[in-house]
């Protein structure tokens, strides 16, 4: 048997936990020991790839968006809210400006507050 060394975190939503611990629990296995299954599936060649593809492309992919609001991601519901207030008002979010860094959004929040401040 090979050492353990290694250690897999995955994200995902509460509820799709539970209910995947569930499910494997009526199967008689742990995450871990399903996790594994399906990592000796993938290392161990050609013809168990083609059937690890088969049964990956019928499984439902959530996307991490539903996810997140299946779980209460207060995030996610906020940007929900927002959004449909907007919607209600007649408006539209100003674009985001992917091109400026997280840096320049900071120096121009604080040269915005010194201002306001009278010390810039």
């Amino acid at each position: 048997m090979e050492t353990l060394g290694a250690q897999l975190n995955v994200r995902m939503g509460a509820a799709l936990k539970e209910r995947g611990d569930a499910g494997l629990a009526s199967i008689g296995l742990t995450a871990s020991e399903a996790v594994r299954a399906l990592w000796e599936l993938a290392s161990s060649g050609a013809q168990n790839l083609a059937a690890l593809q088969r049964l990956l492309a019928d499984a439902p992919a959530a996307s991490p968006r539903a996810e997140a609001l299946d779980a209460g991601d207060p995030l996610s519901e906020g940007k929900s809210l927002y959004a449909a207030a907007l919607s209600q008002l007649g408006l539209e979010a100003a674009p985001v400006d992917a091109g400026v860094s997280d840096k320049e959004l900071l120096q121009d929040a604080l040269l915005e507050r010194l201002d306001e401040k009278g010390l810039a």
